[in-house]
């Protein structure tokens, strides 16, 4: 993600994001994150320690602050609670372009190295900037 976007993401959510310096992924899932962090950022003990895409879909990796907080049955109900939302995201992420956002027309695809998910105008310069 650009560094525009990922200082906005850094700067509205820093507890959450407190241990992200970046993010893997191109600006289309933006939106998604931002969405996302939203509905979870009322939840005190957690913090996300690697956001990236993989497989052509997006994917959020979290903690709790304090390793003692992970062994409790509240937290256990917590974390199940937590992993749908993520797991929303990360299904909506896949008919998301992964560079522009729009969900018209996506694809997942691999694109020399890499599988992504993008829309058909995207792709094309992807092909275009890889020489295809």
């Amino acid at each position: 993600m650009s560094p525009e976007k990922t200082k906005e993401l850094l700067d509205k959510y820093p507890k959450l994001l407190e241990r992200i310096s970046h993010f893997e992924h191109g600006d289309g899932w933006f939106s998604l994150l931002d969405n996302l962090f939203d509905k979870l950022n009322h939840i005190t003990n957690i913090q996300f320690v690697q956001i990236k895409e993989k497989f052509g879909s997006l994917r959020a990796y979290y903690t709790f602050k304090e390793y003692e907080d992970a062994r409790d049955n509240e937290n256990d109900l917590l974390a199940d609670v937590i992993d749908i939302v993520i797991s929303a995201a990360e299904e909506q992420s896949c008919t998301t372009c992964e560079d522009c956002g729009s969900t018209d027309n996506t694809t997942t695809g691999a694109t020399r190295y890499w599988i992504r998910t993008l829309c058909q105008p995207c792709r094309e310069q992807e092909y275009i900037r890889l020489g295809y």
